[in-house]
């Protein structure tokens, strides 16, 4: 069971259930109309959130889970959810209560009653609507935490204003995500696009394959229907979980109620409820293996991939787990002890775990000059992926990164991008300072080679600050130069970048304009999808061609553009392209 409630934690359903006040209790206003006007619309849902009323809807939310190479089951979850406004403050922060009543779960054919979700709880909103915090009763435990988190986090819906179309960053449990909404009257439709950290993470990934959810609003602004289909795969190239769902919610009363805000609650992050029950899931996953079990358990299914990435998902709980057991590791690779395939897997998780403890001893093996060089370049890489990269792992790889060894120096300085990608959050000093110091190192470069690897250390750190530089060096005489230049305009959040990446499609060398097109990849489309219809008519190479008609094919649900440049391409003058439209159609 508790793996099944799991399940609920990775599809954060897109359903949206009110928008945010503005302001404060209007006495009366007229409703009618709404649909025709949308900035009407807007008016009425800022009375959303008055307290004194609570909204009840009824909730089902049905979700299948197939691990890859795996067997599959059905989940779903149901009930009715109150939602009442507790309090809102100024800044505007709101307050909602909510509870849901009578909760049931059905697991594969058999439903039964699930009384530990049944507990009155509380989250907070920003005043755009997005979702800041939840607070739990503090003997909740994990499993329902999961799935009540997941079920707010669906309720959120950033405000447009009275625009007919916006973007928002928004969270859940997985991360940050953008989403795109587009607005006919009361008319809501909201599409997730991608997960931030899906665009950065070379080894793990988070990617939505489908998304759309369609509202319908009441008169009073609170949705009377939510009906909403997404699939997402989660995880590792070769241990990944496709996770579909279909979420409804659909009103069934109101009630004059004063919602009072339950006692003994905690505040908790809407990501950490997922770190806070994640101990849990390692123990399970672990089951009380130590680091030598793994080890040959690895070296036995070397040949078998899902066993090899599960082997590999134990490793890395078992560093999070026993800091004891990541220092362990640490002194395995300082001596040599290890295979050398057993060694790569046993950096990757450490650097996976990332805790601090596993931060040092990849430092010490990144150090060492008696390690291998491929050891020393591989420790860079996994310390560039840390999700909280500390102080000494910065040191550690700026100095690899000014080493004579050309793999070792060229991995840290790419990883040194990758961490300042990462404190941009946490720590946005020393991520200024890191992009400031590469900047700095590419103005000062004149070796071709040397350009290309700091235009992509400054890639990988999508800071809005490397325009410029790369606007210079798309007109560099070099090909390889401007290519790398384009693929670098991939993560920097900024309208100038979708511009670059536009002029870009239009560059003499097929190389540069495929290069666009990988950048692109990793972006919202809308701005770009007409230039890349034009060139996947008109372009003179089909491997550019090809490239845009996959890139198309794999989100082609988002815009119905996208779709129509793989329909068109079942007309392509290459056989290659031709057959691969076919299969994305099919």
């Amino acid at each position: 069971m508790k793996r099944a409630l799991a399940v609920v934690a990775l599809l954060a359903a897109s359903a949206i259930v009110f928008a945010v006040t503005r302001g404060t209790e209007e006495s009366s206003v007229e409703t009618g109309g709404a649909a025709r006007d949308p900035s009407r619309a807007a008016a009425l849902r800022r009375l959303a959130l008055v307290p004194g009323i609570e909204h009840r809807y009824a909730v089902s939310m049905d979700h299948t889970s197939k691990p890859r190479g795996g067997d599959g089951f059905a989940l779903a979850v149901a009930g009715e959810w109150s939602l009442g406004v507790v309090a809102t403050g100024d800044p505007v922060v709101t307050t909602i209560r909510a509870e849901l009543h009578e909760p049931t779960i059905r697991l594969r054919a058999v439903r039964s009653a699930a009384p530990k979700l049944a507990v009155p709880y509380t989250f907070t909103l920003a005043g755009d609507g997005r979702l800041l915090a939840l607070q739990f009763p503090k003997e909740l435990d994990p499993d329902s935490r999961r799935v009540l988190t997941a079920l707010t986090a669906s309720a959120q819906i950033a405000e447009g204003g009275t625009a007919a179309a916006w973007t928002a960053i928004e969270t859940d449990s997985l991360g940050a995500y953008e989403a795109r909404y587009t607005r006919d009257g009361v008319a809501i439709a909201k599409t997730k696009v991608a997960y931030r950290k899906a665009a950065s993470d070379e080894q793990f990934a988070i990617r939505v394959s489908t998304s759309s959810t369609a509202i319908s609003l009441r008169r009073d602004g609170w949705a009377d229907s939510i009906v909403q289909h997404e699939q997402v795969e989660v995880g590792f190239d070769k241990a990944s979980v496709t996770v579909a769902g279909t979420t409804t919610l659909r009103h069934v009363g109101e009630h004059r109620v004063v919602a009072l805000e339950p006692l003994g609650l905690e505040t908790v992050a809407i990501d950490a409820v997922s770190t806070a029950a994640r101990d849990q899931d390692d123990r399970e996953m672990l089951d009380g293996a130590t680091l030598q079990d793994l080890v040959l358990v690895l070296g036995s299914v070397r040949d078998d991939g899902n066993a090899s990435a599960h082997t590999y998902l134990r490793m890395v709980a078992l560093f999070r787990l026993h800091p004891d057991a990541a220092l362990g590791a640490g002194e395995q690779l300082l001596g040599g002890t290890l295979d050398p395939r057993d060694a790569s897997a046993v950096i990757g998780a450490l650097g996976e775990a990332g805790t601090p403890v596993a931060q040092q001893a990849l430092s010490k093996v990144v150090d060492a000059n008696a390690v291998a060089e491929t050891q020393r370049a591989a420790g860079a890489l996994s310390l560039g992926l840390t999700d909280a990269p500390l102080p000494s792992t910065i040191e550690t790889l700026q100095a690899a990164s000014l080493s004579t060894d050309a793999e070792l120096a060229s991995t840290a300085t790419l990883a040194l991008g990758n961490a300042a990608l990462r404190l941009s959050d946490s720590d946005p000093g020393a991520a200024t300072r890191q992009v400031d110091e590469l900047l700095a190192r590419l103005e000062r470069a004149s070796d071709v080679s040397e350009r290309i690897l700091l235009l992509r250390a400054l890639g990988n750190t999508g800071d809005p600050r490397i325009l410029p530089a790369l606007e210079l060096a798309l007109a560099s005489p070099s090909d390889v130069v401007r290519a790398a230049a384009a693929e670098s305009l991939r993560l920097v959040p900024d309208g100038r970048a979708d511009l670059l990446i536009i002029a870009t499609l239009e560059d003499a060398s097929p190389i540069v304009r495929t290069s666009a097109v990988f950048a692109a990849a990793h972006r919202r489309l809308d701005p770009v999808v007409q230039t890349l219809a034009m060139r996947a008519r008109v372009d003179g190479d089909a491997a550019v061609r090809r490239a845009i008609v996959e890139l198309a094919g794999q989100r082609m649900t988002e815009l119905p553009s996208l779709r129509q440049i793989v329909v068109q391409a079942m007309g392509d003058s290459d056989a290659d392209v031709r057959e691969l439209a076919k299969k994305l159609l099919a």
